[in-house]
């Protein structure tokens, strides 16, 4: 009879495991679907930021261009 309550006990915990397994599997895979999610917005954030990034360089290459040409303008006109 000690053997039975044993054995139910035994069969008790690995049932509880595998619960406690099941539900952190779960929760791994929430998190690996949220990891993922996350590494798509940094993607866009720096495909986002890779564009801003030569916009300003365009500018400054640009302004810079006209500066020279008002001070082109400026000397010859002096």
């Amino acid at each position: 009879m000690h053997e039975d309550i044993r054995d139910d006990w035994k069969i008790r915990d690995i049932e509880r495991k595998a619960d406690e397994a099941s539900r952190r599997l779960h929760e791994l895979d929430s998190l690996r679907s949220d990891v993922g999610s996350l590494e798509r917005s940094l993607r866009e954030a720096r495909s986002e930021t890779d564009g801003l990034r030569n916009e300003l360089q365009a500018n400054q290459e640009r302004t810079a261009r006209l500066e020279e040409r008002l001070d082109e303008l400026t000397l010859n006109s002096s």
